[in-house]
């Protein structure tokens, strides 16, 4: 784990989810499963009664559907079979292209202190993939944090491994972005997140604001999905 401007916000940084699960309380997990129809994919935004919004576009190129993709699918469906590979995570959300994506918890009646999620690529073999993980508190500030993601597996019967970024925080979250740095195809599961005690408004900056490399319009699509308490 990793401390960042630990004197001003005590933020903490995690590379792996037993650390983060040890260092928290209270967690929901999305895991996306049981959304879109068994052995293929759906293009769709979701109302979450919580308040949990999904925002995705491309640089400005306009906003998208999130896609869910069941883990049975076949290629061209599911873009982490189209090596094939199983990746041992279930349902995923899948993206191309140089789509980004915000989680936004700016609508939950409580602050979130805590959240992390897995990221997969299909960066080809030997080649690193850097993600931009920017993080926005509701007091205004944010920070940014870069991850990697390098490809070193070929074979099959091979099962990838994925890759998690989690973050605590003594101040509220008001969402995270990430934007990976090439065109490859993409991958996200396991979203999880735990509130805190409700805190006074604040003035929130909008996404992509606050870093440079995060600018663009974006519309808030909401997402539906039964809350688990425990990730797969």
């Amino acid at each position: 784990m990793n401390v960042a401007d630990s004197a001003q916000s005590a933020t903490v940084q995690f590379t792996d989810l037993a650390s983060f699960q040890a260092n928290t309380t209270g967690l929901t997990n999305i895991d996306f499963e049981g959304i879109a129809p068994a052995g293929g994919s759906v293009l769709t935004s979701f109302n979450n009664p919580t308040g949990l919004s999904l925002i995705t576009d491309v640089r400005g190129n306009g906003t998208y559907t999130v896609n869910v993709v069941d883990s049975a699918a076949p290629p061209p469906e599911n873009v982490a079979y189209q090596y094939p590979y199983a990746w041992g995570s279930g349902a995923v959300l899948g993206f191309g292209s140089i789509q980004r994506l915000t989680v936004d918890f700016r609508g939950f009646p409580t602050g979130v202190t805590a959240a992390g999620i897995d990221f997969m690529s299909l960066v080809p073999l030997g080649q690193v993939e850097p993600f931009t993980f920017g993080v926005a508190f509701e007091d205004g500030s944010g920070e940014t944090f870069t991850r990697t993601f390098t490809r070193t597996f070929e074979l099959l019967s091979t099962i990838p491994t994925r890759q998690f970024f989690g973050i605590t925080s003594t101040k509220n979250i008001a969402f995270f972005s990430v934007e990976p740095s090439f065109a490859y195809s993409k991958l996200f599961d396991n979203l999880t997140f735990s509130t805190a005690s409700p805190t006074a408004a604040t003035s929130v900056p909008e996404p992509f604001t606050i870093i440079g490399t995060l600018v663009g319009g974006t519309a808030a699509l909401r997402m539906r999905k039964k809350l688990k308490s425990a990730g797969k």
